[in-house]
């Protein structure tokens, strides 16, 4: 895959990933958080479509979370953990989460180079923490109106 096909590919991932995320915050009432969690996803896409040599790197971090984060659905509703919610909508979301962030990763493995390491490693570090922060202050933002249903 050339880089601008690689990149369309990572930017696209990126939105299916804001999609997936928007869906499942209207399925449980809390779309202002879902759309904090999306913010980094967006930037990532806006990266990669104007193909910054570094955007693989501040997409990864976001599909890692996002690849990982529907684990606890998944133990909730294997009645391992006490997190989540059972509806059909949860489900699907979290599918299309985890085939986003896997379609991400992917393309981002299959693009070699696109930045110097020292880049490479600060914008990987700074995406991360953008999300991490995302999650963090959505999620006190719900808090404080009441939590998720």
């Amino acid at each position: 895959m050339d880089d601008a096909g690689g990149l369309r590919a990572i930017g696209l991932a990126c939105l299916a990933l804001v999609g997936a995320l928007m869906s499942l915050g209207l399925s449980v009432g809390s779309a202002s958080l879902y759309a904090a969690f999306s913010t980094p996803a967006l930037v990532a896409s806006a990266l990669a479509f104007a193909r910054a040599p570094w955007a693989k790197w501040a997409a990864a971090p976001i599909f890692l979370t996002w690849l990982l984060g529907p684990v606890g659905i998944w133990l909730f509703m294997l009645g391992l953990s006490r997190l989540g919610d059972s509806a059909l909508i949860l489900v699907a979301a979290t599918v299309a989460l985890v085939a986003a962030s896997a379609f991400g990763l992917i393309q981002i493995a299959r693009r070699p180079g696109g930045a110097a390491w020292p880049v490479a490693v600060s914008v990987f570090f700074l995406s991360g923490l953008a999300q991490a922060a995302a999650v963090v202050i959505g999620a006190q933002g719900d808090l404080l109106r009441g939590g998720a249903r």
